[in-house]
């Protein structure tokens, strides 16, 4: 299961605060995105399956992120999750996010992220 929600929210009118209740309606989407970044402690190419213990969240780094025109920025807990969202006129399931730790990044479709095991670059 994906840990990406894409939600439609049927008219902004209803949303609530910050949106008009009858000025401008129209339908837009809630997304939001839960994601958890894992580095490998092994270098190179293995064989065999890398098991849990050979992974280590990225805790407390500071992830910046990237999802078509919308950006920002979220800092991991200590499990190596985190968590964007936004609300757009369109779905974004389909867009590539990229996420964004110092010098290194990784992109993937928006509705598909949910663990990402990078290199062991990123542990440092």
């Amino acid at each position: 299961m994906s840990l990406a929600t894409v939600r439609d929210i049927s008219n902004t009118c209803q949303i609530g605060f910050g949106y008009s209740a009858v000025e401008d309606c129209r339908t837009a989407f809630f997304i939001q995105v839960n994601f958890q970044l894992l580095c490998r402690e092994s270098e190179g190419t293995v064989s065999t399956s890398i098991n849990m213990s050979d992974q280590r969240p990225l805790s407390g780094r500071h992830v910046k992120w990237k999802l078509e025109k919308y950006k920002g920025s979220v800092e991991l807990d200590d499990s190596g999750r985190g968590q964007l969202r936004l609300i757009s006129v369109r779905s974004l399931k389909e867009e590539r996010l990229r996420l964004t730790v110092g010098n290194d990044f990784v992109m993937q479709l928006a509705g598909e992220v949910d663990r990402i095991l990078t290199p062991r670059s990123w542990c440092h």
